[in-house]
């Protein structure tokens, strides 16, 4: 099986604020990033014969737009691939959640002191994501995945793409796609 693991685009935001499930219009039309990331993706791997999409508003809006771009292929939403859940620090900027409540989120190990998700939370709900899809991985079918950047490299990580620590610092673009 082919797994393609894309981000959505940019969504319409301020630089600098902290976001996770808030659900947030894209900065550019869907069709017209759906127009522009399809040939790359098909330069990458074969027509997907399954898409499955967070529910979230910037990745629901480039899904469809690539389902109906390839409509031969299946489509489905999954809850389990939503973003990490910050809790009350989502849409405060960065600089105003502070150091010191990074720092101790980090050295907790990423637990939920935000009164979101923790890390692990979010791993647990990709891993079921990946024992439920496991079957492709069997299958010369390819799977595009439209999520964001949290649950990629949860996907990187429990496929053992890279470590913990490497996930973390793991470059991943609005629009980036990766070919598992």
């Amino acid at each position: 099986m082919a797994l393609v693991l894309i981000r959505h685009p940019q969504p319409e935001v301020a630089s600098g604020i902290c976001y996770g499930k808030t659900n947030l219009l894209l900065r550019e039309l869907a069709m017209t990033s759906a127009q522009k990331v399809s040939p790359k993706l098909l330069l990458l791997s074969q027509a997907p014969s399954h898409m499955v999409c967070s529910p979230l508003q910037r990745c629901a809006e480039i899904g469809t737009a690539l389902a109906t771009l390839h409509p031969a292929a299946a489509f489905s939403f999954d809850a389990r691939l939503q973003e990490l859940d910050f809790g009350n620090w989502e849409m405060q900027p960065w600089d105003s959640i502070g150091k010191s409540a990074m720092d101790a989120w980090i050295a907790s190990k990423f637990d939920a002191h935000h009164g979101g998700e923790s890390l692990q939370q979010l791993d647990s709900r990709v891993a079921s994501w990946l024992h439920d899809v496991r079957d492709f991985f069997t299958t010369d079918q390819t799977l595009w995945v439209i999520t964001h950047a949290g649950v990629i490299r949860s996907i990187l990580r429990q496929k053992n793409i890279c470590s913990f620590e490497e996930s973390l610092g793991y470059p991943i673009d609005y629009g980036h796609f990766i070919h598992i």
